[in-house]
């Protein structure tokens, strides 16, 4: 796979596409993902369904997406908002990503 097929998860807005500026989600259930008390949001269409739980405790982050579509089923994690990721100091020679998305 490319670098830049997958770069775009970087992005919050990216992977939510407009969903945020209109959709026909309706309200689930509660529940709890990895310890937060959360609510799920259906949203459907002739392609996918999607299954996005917002915690209800705190920031209202995303902490899950759940998708289903012809091709398969899919779940997104989120987690360890605000914090920076650990990150080591490469070993051995430097790679050009930027290179990888032309």
């Amino acid at each position: 796979m490319v670098l830049k097929e997958v770069v775009h998860f970087c992005k919050l807005e990216k992977v939510l596409g407009d969903r945020h500026v209109r959709s026909n989600a309706t309200r689930g259930e509660s529940t709890t993902i990895d310890g937060t008390p959360a609510i799920a949001l259906r949203e459907r269409n002739d392609k996918q369904q999607v299954t996005a739980y917002v915690a209800t405790k705190g920031t209202p982050y995303i902490l899950r997406l759940d998708s289903s579509t012809a091709h398969g089923e899919g779940t997104t994690q989120f987690r360890d908002f605000g914090k920076a990721p650990a990150a080591q100091k490469p070993e051995g020679g430097i790679l050009d990503t930027a290179a990888l998305t032309e």
